[in-house]
């Protein structure tokens, strides 16, 4: 996948999946706490993402997550970031069909 594509993909996976739920979890959360946790939650995705990037540099720039997971941790490194990675696509599927499904009730 290409830088754009790569983007694309993170910013739709993160920011459209968030902006589904945005309306009601700001009036669950309510108007003082949410904004505060989203602004503290985008500096902790930066940070980790940057963690990433630096590791991806060090590792010399063409491994996969998995890669990186077995070069730093070993097999179960590897193991553990891959089924972090299909978790997370399970849950942005599922937060999805969620949301789909209680819109067309």
């Amino acid at each position: 996948m290409g830088t754009w594509a790569t983007a694309f993909t993170i910013f739709k996976g993160f920011v459209a999946c968030s902006m589904l739920y945005m309306p009601k979890n700001f009036i669950n959360g309510g108007w003082g706490f949410s904004p505060i946790m989203m602004i503290l939650s985008l500096f902790l995705t930066l940070y980790c993402a940057k963690l990433l990037l630096d590791t991806r540099a060090k590792l010399g720039g063409k491994v996969s997550f998995s890669e990186m997971g077995e070069l730093t941790w070993g097999k179960p490194g590897r193991l553990f970031v891959d089924v972090t990675l299909v978790g997370s696509q399970v849950s942005f599927c599922t937060s999805y069909v969620y949301f789909i499904t209680k819109s067309c009730q």
